[in-house]
């Protein structure tokens, strides 16, 4: 069976990056407390509990007679982890062992990293090595000492480093009572310097004292200047021991804040995007979720005029229950009807700017009365408001449309509410009628939890900063888990599902879990990424990704609603 991974603490968000943090010997995820709060503004960190310390697991039999090798290839799989989900390498922080492990990561996969910074680490001298392996046993006693008197280790603990920060001396002891006794007693605090210092790569930052514990002092910086590495900046703490961020974090962290102020951090690559596409978004106005009156006029300059009509469709504006209907019935005999719900993100858009779009539509249907509600949006009106709009669009629906197939559809937060009406539809045990469901980018996750809200943060188009502040409009008071259902809920109302999602899109990984987690409750869905499209650019009228993605929907209908495919 494949090893489990090891246990990690995720905090802040990646404006500038992700950092990799990895504690000592005997430490474990929770003593990297402050260093996560400071950086937690600016950067993600990930703290990691070591193979043998916290909560990840202990080390195996075979994985003792090299533990180092199995540490650093536990380590390793976590950082190539983080720096996928990144898009981008990652820096690294390491202290003692940590520093060691974050060392050989980056002489052996620089590609992985972007920068270094080492707290002391246990880049270790041969004499070094030595003294840890023969004082083995008594580093053991010494974790066997604090697990029996937990309390009375940290008052004294408290007593000699008075300067270290407050949150940390409860989780030394913690590392002390979890770390893998069989580990400790193999001696293997680290590595050897040889080479590594020598042949590193990428930016580095190293801080030492002078106190009689520490691994790197005055005789290890001059080694280091010896080297020649300019890669490699070193600064000297004095009055510090070998716990250097804990017993000067001011000054640590001024030292630290200005090394990765200085550097260039590789770029995101630019997105794809096909051809037809790559003018919409110069031609789109920013999204400032932030500032809702301006963008709603920028929406009504660009998208106010009357929409074309489409031949053989009658458009008319119909009020009913107080929700103003945009209502479009087709010349021909009607097939279906569908529900088509606007995107916005919740608080803009109207009915009347997909006018057009909804005309052809009801072609790609074959022959369907469609209907677009000017739900209320938020912040004046916040969930449940557009919700309930919406559901009294349906109940209209099922009135004008009696025995016919009716679908859902919706586009971003359109198919948002659309997910979200079926939900209300389950939790209220309303019998509605439901043939199938169209959800074009759905927007789905409040909590902005995906992969893709790292990869895609800065959009082109609807970026991570607009989700944040369109959903905390949106919510108002409500909490997440009351606007989504989860699909134990929804499981008996729902019916064939088609979606689509962007390769470029904060919103693309709801999607697809969204997609997969209704196939593993059975219901049938079909799920396609369109080549070269971001957010907004699927249904592009008079584009060939508009007219691919209709022949998908066409062919989905026909497949699974039976009336349609007659």
């Amino acid at each position: 069976m494949p090893r489990p991974r090891l246990s990690r603490t995720i905090s802040g968000v990646p404006h500038r990056g992700t950092i990799v943090a990895l504690h000592g010997v005997t430490d474990n995820a929770a003593s990297l407390a402050d260093f996560a709060h400071h950086y937690a503004r600016e950067w993600e960190v990930i703290c990691l509990d070591s193979l043998g310390h916290g909560l990840s697991p202990a080390l195996t039999t075979e994985e003792l007679a090299d533990p180092f090798e199995a540490l650093y290839r536990a380590a390793l799989t976590e950082v190539a982890d983080a720096a996928h989900t990144a898009g981008n390498s990652v820096v690294l922080y390491g202290h003692s062992l940590g520093g060691a492990l974050a060392a050989t990561v980056a002489h052996r996969h620089s590609e992985l990293v972007a920068a270094l910074i080492l707290d002391d680490p246990a880049l270790l001298t041969d004499e070094q090595r030595e003294v840890y392996t023969s004082t083995a046993h008594e580093l053991a006693e010494r974790q066997d000492l604090v697990t029996g008197h937990v309390g009375e280790a940290i008052v004294e603990l408290m007593e000699n480093y008075p300067s270290w920060p407050p949150s940390e001396y409860g989780p030394w002891a913690q590392g002390k009572v979890q770390v893998d006794r069989n580990f400790v007693r193999t001696g293997i605090v680290g590595t050897p310097r040889a080479r590594i210092l020598d042949e590193l790569t990428v930016p580095t930052l190293l801080v030492t004292g002078d106190a009689d514990d520490v691994l790197f002092g005055t005789e290890g910086l001059a080694e280091i200047q010896a080297s020649g590495n300019s890669n490699i900046h070193c600064v000297f703490l004095p009055g510090t021991t070998h716990t250097v961020r804990r017993d000067a974090s001011t000054t640590f962290y001024e030292h630290a804040d200005t090394f990765l102020q200085t550097l260039e951090l590789p770029e995101r690559r630019s997105p794809f995007i096909v051809d037809e596409l790559s003018h919409v978004p110069g031609a789109t106005p920013p999204q400032t979720t932030w500032d809702v009156p301006a963008l709603r006029k920028r929406g009504d300059d660009l998208l106010g005029d009357p929409q074309p009509p489409v031949p053989g469709i009658t458009c008319e504006t119909v009020t009913y229950r107080g929700v103003e209907l945009q209502v479009h019935w087709p010349e021909k005999p009607i097939r279906a009807a569908v529900l088509s719900i606007h995107g916005g993100g919740f608080i803009a858009g109207r009915a009347r700017f997909d006018d057009t779009r909804n005309g052809e539509l009801s072609k790609v249907v074959g022959s369907a009365l469609i209907v677009s509600p000017d739900y209320r949006l938020a912040p004046e009106h916040p969930f449940p408001a557009g919700v309930d709009d919406c559901l009294i669009a349906w109940e209209y629906l099922e009135k004008n449309a009696p025995d016919l197939p009716i679908i859902l559809y919706g586009d971003s937060a359109g198919a948002g509410l659309v997910a979200q009406a079926i939900a209300a539809v389950a939790r209220d045990r309303h019998a509605r009628r439901l043939d199938a469901v169209i959800a074009i980018e759905p927007c789905l996750d409040p909590q902005m939890s995906s992969h893709s809200y790292r990869t895609c943060k800065d959009g082109p188009l609807w970026t991570a900063e607009a989700a944040k502040h369109a959903w905390a409009h949106y919510l108002g008071q409500a909490h997440p888990s009351d606007v989504f259902g989860s699909v134990s809920l929804i499981r008996d109302v729902m019916a064939p599902t088609f979606v689509v999602v962007n390769p470029t899109d904060p919103l693309r990984d709801e999607g697809i879990a969204w997609a997969t987690d209704l196939a593993d409750a059975g219901i049938a869905v079909e799920m396609h990424m369109l080549m070269g499209t971001i957010h907004g650019t699927p249904a592009t009228l008079g584009s060939h990704t508009w007219a691919h993605m209709c022949s998908l929907i066409s062919h989905f209908l026909t497949t699974n609603v039976a009336e349609l495919g007659e």
